[in-house]
């Protein structure tokens, strides 16, 4: 395998259904329920989630931090996690520029603005499942555990950068990097996944109470 392997996978197929937003919404009003069966066949036709995937490897592990393809990332849990690694999985995802594109005509009333924005956050559940799934199909993995920069205090968002510059850029999938370290589009996800025997998810160790991504409970740290 290479070590310079990077996949883009665009148009990523997942299946968007209006229940999946509807339940998130709960809405009454039989209105309310036409314009936002309206936007959703809009959104469908702009909607092309994507990712790109970077293969990389482990050089170093230290007490604090971890260096992969050259590049270092300070996290002691980062570090933990890839003790015994030596390939590792970096991405980048998002519902794709154009549906961000989309979202921004609704920006001037509040209410469809929210409806937008929840629409574009469907589409990263899907993506992640169809990344887990490949990453283990692809690689021969069953299990896999992942860490993301900014989920957690000892892995800060300002890692954002390295993440980036071990992927070799975004530009090719649509999403760019602010200087607060956040994404555009603003429904983005990034992370490193990695080969696990036990069960690691960052919502473990994520007190935040109220996330609609919350994957499992927190159990402290």
């Amino acid at each position: 395998m290479e070590r310079n392997e990077r996949i883009v996978c665009e148009d990523v197929g997942v299946n968007l259904e209006l229940a999946d937003f509807i339940d998130r919404l709960y809405p009454e009003d039989g209105d309310d329920k036409t314009r936002i069966e309206e936007m959703w066949e809009e959104f469908k036709q702009v909607a092309k989630p994507r990712l790109v995937l970077k293969i990389a490897y482990v050089d170093e592990v230290s007490d604090d931090g971890v260096t992969i393809n050259g590049i270092f990332f300070k996290s002691g849990l980062l570090a933990e996690n890839l003790k015994y690694s030596h390939m590792v999985f970096a991405y980048v995802g998002s519902c794709s520029a154009e549906a961000e594109e989309w979202s921004h005509k609704y920006t001037n009333d509040p209410i469809e603005s929210y409806w937008a924005n929840i629409m574009k956050e469907v589409t990263i559940g899907p993506l992640i499942m169809y990344l887990d799934n490949k990453i283990k199909s692809d690689y021969g993995l069953q299990k896999i555990g992942v860490m993301n920069p900014g989920s957690l205090e000892d892995w800060p968002i300002s890692e954002q950068p390295k993440l980036f510059e071990l992927i070799g850029g975004t530009d090719d999938i649509g999403v760019r990097l602010e200087p607060s370290f956040l994404m555009i589009p603003t429904k983005s996800v990034s992370g490193i996944y990695f080969s696990t025997d036990k069960d690691w998810i960052n919502c473990r160790m994520c007190p935040r109470k109220v996330c609609q991504n919350r994957r499992v409970p927190f159990e402290g740290v």
